[in-house]
């Protein structure tokens, strides 16, 4: 590794050092959305409702075509394209974005996709492209700005 790809490294090690200590002093508090079940193949949140069966892709939804770690992947991915994104964004953009990644990982019954889908913000997540693990949250804050964002790209890059 270059000396660039070094200062590059350490600067996001310190940087998710810093959340993860700010992590540890937080309070923890309930972030969850209220869920509210609409109807078959709903899922809402505010009383904003979002049909997962309104596609011509109803039967293949179901099916499991996508793994829990595909999601994984898409969700750390709408982190770094949402710099400053909170858990209930996250959840928003999963939910409206990547809905049949939701219902392939957690089933389409509203409640239990919500419910999974707090549990995966508080969930670790191995990036390859920096060798680092944290959880959603944290990552979360660590990709806080678009400048935090930007320093991960360069990271990732000259680390290849």
């Amino acid at each position: 590794m270059s000396s660039k790809e070094d200062i590059a490294f350490r600067k996001l090690s310190m940087l998710m050092e810093a959340v993860t200590e700010a992590n540890e002093r937080e309070t923890l508090k309930n972030a969850a959305q209220p869920t509210f079940i609409s109807g078959v193949g709903q899922l809402s949140t505010n009383d904003e409702k979002i049909d997962c069966g309104a596609s011509n892709e109803v039967s293949e939804v179901f099916c499991g075509r996508c793994s829990l770690d595909e999601l994984k992947a898409a969700a750390f991915e709408v982190l770094l394209l949402n710099p400053g994104c909170d858990q209930s964004d996250w959840t928003n953009i999963l939910v409206e974005q990547y809905g049949t990644e939701v219902v392939d990982a957690y089933g389409k019954d509203p409640a239990e996709a919500y419910a999974s889908l707090a549990d995966l913000w508080e969930s670790p997540y191995f990036d390859t492209n920096s060798g680092l693990e944290y959880d959603y949250k944290t990552w979360a804050k660590a990709f806080a700005t678009e400048k935090s964002v930007m320093m991960y790209h360069d990271m990732s890059c000259n680390k290849r």
